[in-house]
């Protein structure tokens, strides 16, 4: 009762004069050439913790995914897309039986037919696993797949599904796309993506749409980001669009596609500020 009727609106209260001056001194990148900055949505506090590592949508919800490693604590939830308000949390969302093997983290997660994909990893970056989630719910499903670490050796940062693979990459420096069957989880294949600009360090986050791996680049120079697409049928990778963020200490995280009334493609891009604010950016290409 004292909670409902004190705390909750000063929280409430608090999150708001802080998503303000997020706002104010975090104003949005710019377009580019290649791409117009259609929104820029700010979520602090708890809520940028819960939407600081993953991003996804399935029937007009988003999906987020956060984890602050130190505390072995990693979080989902559920975003109204048409309002931006979030519906549903699971602030400890890594299980103890995973917690109390040193598992400290949840990457970029994928959403498909009601089932949240989400990878996580070791304190030591070897062991990576994929945990089943019920969307409804954001709830543990009791089911999860361990990876073969031949083809993730430091991690497992995001993953990626459609209808029959699960995709990931090496953390740092990634050459190739692993691909894992997505019925056992047991490899099938890896993509070169080599044409990827040589100055990045890290590929942030995946998402697949309509027969294409669309991937969030780390930032390469002068505050560039690019995002690339993977053809899957053909396996070739190429340059898609650039996002400008010059003077903004922002990383850049999740990534997910849906398409307009149009059937234009719509990019939604989660930036963390590492420190109490997360923006989900959306964009389309020029």
């Amino acid at each position: 009762m004292f909670y409902a009727k004190y705390i909750q609106p000063l929280l409430v209260f608090i999150t708001s004069i802080l998503s303000v001056i997020s706002l104010l001194i975090s104003p949005p990148p710019k377009s580019t050439d290649t791409a117009e900055l259609l929104s820029n949505s700010v979520y602090t506090l708890v809520d940028a913790y819960l939407t600081g590592q993953g991003l996804d949508s399935e029937d007009g919800y988003y999906y987020t995914s956060g984890a602050i490693s130190k505390f072995k604590i990693g979080g989902l939830a559920k975003i109204d897309m048409a309002t931006g308000k979030m519906v549903q949390s699971n602030l400890f969302a890594i299980p103890d039986e995973f917690r109390q093997k040193n598992y400290d983290h949840i990457g970029d997660i994928a959403v498909q037919d009601g089932i949240i994909y989400a990878p996580v990893e070791d304190k030591a970056e070897e062991k990576p696993l994929v945990l089943l989630y019920d969307a409804e719910t954001l709830e543990y499903t009791g089911k999860y797949f361990e990876l073969d670490a031949e083809y993730l050796p430091d991690g497992i940062p995001w993953v990626a599904v459609d209808e029959n693979y699960l995709y990931s990459c090496a953390n740092n420096y990634p050459e190739k796309i692993a691909v894992f069957r997505l019925e056992d989880m047991k490899f099938s294949h890896t993509i070169d993506i080599s044409p990827l600009p040589s100055g990045f360090t890290e590929l942030q986050a995946g998402d697949c749409h309509d027969g294409k791996l669309y991937l969030n680049v780390g930032e390469v120079k002068d505050g560039k980001e690019p995002v690339y697409v993977v053809d899957l049928e053909t396996e070739t990778t190429s340059f898609l669009f650039d996002r400008n963020k010059t003077g903004y200490d922002m990383e850049p995280e999740g990534l997910c596609v849906t398409e307009d009334e149009n059937g234009e493609l719509i990019f939604h891009i989660a930036d963390y500020d590492k420190l109490i604010s997360t923006f989900i950016r959306t964009y389309k290409l020029k």
